[in-house]
């Protein structure tokens, strides 16, 4: 979260206590303000909070040390950890019960307001880092950083009254939403999956990004679906783009819910429609967001399909694909085969995809694994 100084008022000797304790703190240690800037800095990253420029928390500790205002909650609670005195969070958390809700609205204000055009791109390179961990090690190794991030984004995005920052600020609260949708799923927590999903939609509205929503309406579907609700999963894909690429998701969400009913050749259509409307579109949207429909429909359709088959033998071996993509392929690959008969290669899949669900934390892929496939 962007440190920003606190706006609610405080007592002197309140002001004047964590004052000096920040200073003794900070000597203690042999920091000069610049250094005590930087390992602050290193705590806020590490929970997945913006803590501005090196050269702004510099001013941020000379002004708290000083006594000319204290630091708010938020900054506060980064202190306490900086310094290893929880103490400090204790201050100001008491302060706060007792403020006013104008003054903690003010504040909120405030944080929000912080987060410049420097903040924002600080922002987008979490992202970028949290994606990359993500990556690798799945909800296991990234999940808590993008929990935090997320809550970060979707208070700043409450708080910030300029329409032009907000959808900004709005798109980013989006990408984040759709990777914690993701890895919420993959953790088996369904209810938090569909909210996050759902906090994605809304936000991708707002930003005008119509491929996000459809992905967005495409992750609450497959929670619901997931949960035993296919008539509320489908009721879901109503509300999605009429056409691009954002169309392409809402097609392959209504192709995997054909596909549960066992109407294989009726998913196959819809992902032959998906495909058409992705491909139209080739170009004008990101990887990040772009549906992967080969992939999907070679996963859902493969244990009828031998096309289908092949090329999810040949996907599971990509070495640039996701970790949790790969486990919950392989764990696919695995039903697919032992749905032929293939037993011995079905229980080598099912053996390399649980390996890969534990490293990175992965429960959807042990209970999709709950089938004997040795």
């Amino acid at each position: 979260m962007t440190l920003a100084p606190g706006t609610d008022k405080i007592g002197v000797v309140d002001v004047e206590r964590i004052a000096g304790t920040l200073r003794s703190e900070r000597l203690a240690r042999s920091w000069s303000l610049s250094d005590a800037a930087r390992e602050l800095g290193a705590v806020a990253a590490r929970q997945g909070r913006v803590a501005g420029s090196p050269a702004s928390l510099r001013t941020q500790l000379s002004r708290w040390e000083n006594g000319r205002v204290a630091p708010d909650a938020s900054s506060l609670a980064l202190l306490a950890e900086l310094f290893e005195r929880p103490d400090l969070a204790a201050t100001q958390a008491g302060h706060e019960e007792e403020g006013s809700g104008a003054a903690r609205l003010r504040s909120a204000v405030a944080r929000a307001a912080a987060v410049d055009d420097d903040a924002v791109e600080a922002l987008r390179a979490q992202i970028v880092a949290h994606t990359g961990l993500d990556g690798t090690l799945g909800a296991a190794g990234a999940g808590a950083v993008v929990a935090a991030q997320l809550e970060h984004l979707a208070d700043t995005v409450a708080h910030t009254c300029d329409p032009a920052r907000r959808r900004v600020v709005t798109g980013l609260l989006c990408e984040v939403a759709l990777l914690g949708g993701w890895q919420a799923f993959d953790q088996d927590a369904l209810d938090v999956a569909h909210r996050r999903h759902r906090t994605a939609h809304d936000a991708a509205r707002l930003a005008g990004d119509d491929v996000s929503a459809g992905q967005a309406l495409a992750g609450q579907s497959a929670a619901l679906l997931a949960a035993g609700l296919p008539q509320e999963a489908e009721a879901v894909l109503r509300d999605g783009p009429a056409g691009g690429p954002g169309a392409a998701w809402v097609r392959i969400a209504r192709a995997q819910l054909r596909a549960a009913t066992g109407d294989s050749a009726g998913a196959a259509t819809l992902f032959d429609a998906a495909a058409d409307a992705a491909g139209a579109h080739r170009g004008a949207v990101t990887d990040v967001v772009w549906p992967p429909v080969a992939r999907i429909r070679d996963a859902t359709l493969a244990a009828h399909d031998d096309r289908a088959l092949d090329g999810l033998r040949e996907t599971v071996e990509d070495p640039d694909l996701p970790a949790r993509d790969r486990a919950r392929l392989r764990a696919q690959l695995a039903l697919a085969l032992l749905a032929r008969g293939a037993r011995d290669e079905a229980a080598e899949q099912a053996r390399r995809a649980r390996a890969l669900a534990d490293g990175i934390g992965s429960h959807r892929v042990g209970r999709l694994l709950t089938q004997d496939t040795r």
